[in-house]
């Protein structure tokens, strides 16, 4: 699932690239354990740019 997650998170597999093509195939995120470990990575980057884009809180 969090692989899953990873490729729906990518701008790139949502249809931000050259071809304005979707790549969400399960058939494609799962075919092997390459592309399910590009998932998690995919995901991982995600998690590392939301969080240093989030402001921070500061006490009173």
């Amino acid at each position: 699932m969090a692989a899953i997650d990873g490729y729906v998170k990518s701008p790139w597999h949502q249809g931000q690239n050259p071809d304005r093509k979707k790549y969400l195939g399960l058939e494609l995120m799962l075919r092997d354990t390459a592309h399910i470990e590009a998932g998690l990575d995919l995901l991982m980057q995600h998690q590392a740019i939301t969080t240093t884009q989030q402001p921070e809180l500061r006490s009173l």
